[in-house]
């Protein structure tokens, strides 16, 4: 979306909330969710990276570490409905059980969020602890 200038468009109406920068990757919970999927998951091949790629990033931007993992603790509160789609597509991270006949069950809604505490849970520890 591209916001007009206050001059051109008015300003905001009395009491309602600032529009974020457009360009904010942590401006809602949803948009914090899926940049942190996009940057510390995607192409990743375990944990350990995930944790040495976010102590990294800790070092270098302590003032973002409490922003970003507020977004994510707000995303767990109210999780999308399309958890699981948003795991898979933006993290690839892929959530299946493995059933004996061959064939592949995506986890439940409960089971990405549990992932998804365990995943905060994981950055809030190693950022805590930043290597």
């Amino acid at each position: 979306l591209h916001r007009l200038p206050d001059a051109v468009s008015g300003p905001p109406p009395a009491g309602s909330a600032p529009v974020p920068p457009p360009d904010d990757p942590f401006a809602t919970p949803e948009t914090t969710l899926v940049s942190i999927l996009r940057s510390f998951w995607k192409h990743r091949r375990d944990d350990a990276e995930v944790t040495e790629r976010w102590q990294r990033y800790a070092r270098l931007y302590p003032d973002q570490v409490g922003r970003i993992l507020t977004g994510l603790d707000a995303a767990l509160a109210a999780p999308p409905s399309d958890l699981h789609e948003v795991l898979a597509e933006e993290g690839w991270v892929p959530l299946y059980h493995d059933e004996p006949s061959g064939g592949r069950r995506p986890f439940s809604r409960d089971e990405c969020v549990a992932w998804l505490r365990d995943a905060v849970a994981m950055l809030r520890s190693a950022a805590a602890s930043p290597g």
